[in-house]
């Protein structure tokens, strides 16, 4: 037999399909006495209702909002009390009368910062004043912009067409273009024979001399103006023949029609030739002093050579 107490149900009937069941029973009267409220907390033991404590003090601004919760309202501020506190520090201009803070901007002349009609701060384009030096004229103002103090052209040809560049080294110095360069070379030959050497009836290369062309110019191709002689001593008995060549060019043709030798003829023969050169380049050139058409004993006894070159660099190549 089960029977409950104080606080407590029993249901069931105590077999293995229905069995005792005991549970407690508590009611909101019996827990309420077992609350009390804390400071901050206001607490109605008979509704059992929690709430905020909000002090009656007259200083307080705290209350409870149309949505239930707390609510301070905002402090209103002295704007005089305020203004107080800040001053006015290195580019900056404040009025503590109205509280209008803005730009401090110099009134030292040349200064070109002004405030615009937008109210922001604004400075024209170019009117950064600076100090100018040799070749530079303005103060960089719109109306006095830095511009270089050129001349006026002197030529009869268009500037546009004719005038040279100026460039930005890598130091930052202005540069004009290269100078044009130029250089003279030359190289000899002289040979002389103990015993007469036959003309040789067939064009035959006699003797060689080589000139090393530079260009001193490392920017500009050059042209060369080249300058070939050669001299050659020859004899002829009557009926003899003989001729003088450059580089394959036939260029003299002596014979003997006369009763009597012909001793020791000198005979001169040069031509004028033109070779380009790369910018910087050096090439060896070689001129071939030839004879042929040699007949009845001609000979020859002495061969000279020269090699004259004018190296001029050539801006418009």
């Amino acid at each position: 037999m089960i029977t409950a107490g104080s606080g407590a149900e029993v249901s069931g009937g105590g077999s293995r399909t229905n069995p005792y069941v005991i549970s407690t029973t508590v009611s909101c009267e019996d827990v309420r006495p077992c609350i009390s409220a804390g400071p901050g907390l206001d607490y109605d033991p008979a509704t059992g209702v929690v709430g905020a404590g909000i002090s009656p003090d007259p200083d307080n601004t705290v209350e409870v909002a149309p949505d239930g919760g707390l609510f301070v309202p905002p402090t209103p501020v002295d704007c005089a009390e305020v203004r107080g506190c800040i001053t006015a520090g290195p580019g900056v201009d404040y009025d503590p009368a109205t509280g209008v803070i803005g730009a401090g901007i110099s009134p030292q002349v040349g200064n070109n910062l002004a405030v615009a009609p937008d109210g922001g701060l604004f400075v024209p384009t170019g009117a950064a004043t600076v100090e100018t030096g040799c070749g530079i004229n303005g103060d960089g103002s719109g109306a006095a912009p830095l511009e270089l103090a050129t001349g006026e052209w002197p030529f009869d040809c268009p500037v546009d067409e004719q005038g040279a560049g100026v460039y930005c080294g890598t130091d930052g110095t202005l540069r004009s273009e290269p100078l044009p360069k130029a250089k003279f070379l030359m190289n000899t030959l002289g040979l002389s024979y103990a015993e007469r050497i036959p003309i040789p009836e067939e064009l035959t290369p006699i003797a060689s001399l080589d000139i090393d062309l530079v260009n001193p110019d490392p920017c500009r191709p050059a042209l060369v103006i080249l300058f070939q002689e050669a001299d050659v001593d020859m004899n002829f008995p009557v009926g003899g023949e003989g001729g003088v060549a450059i580089d394959t060019d036939r260029m003299l043709h002596i014979g003997n029609r006369g009763t009597g030798g012909m001793v020791r003829q000198h005979v001169q023969v040069s031509k004028l030739i033109n070779v380009d050169l790369a910018p910087g380049e050096t090439r060896t050139q070689t001129m071939t002093i030839e004879m042929d058409r040699g007949m009845n004993g001609a000979t020859y006894s002495r061969i000279q050579g020269t090699l004259r070159a004018w190296v001029i660099s050539n801006p418009t190549a």
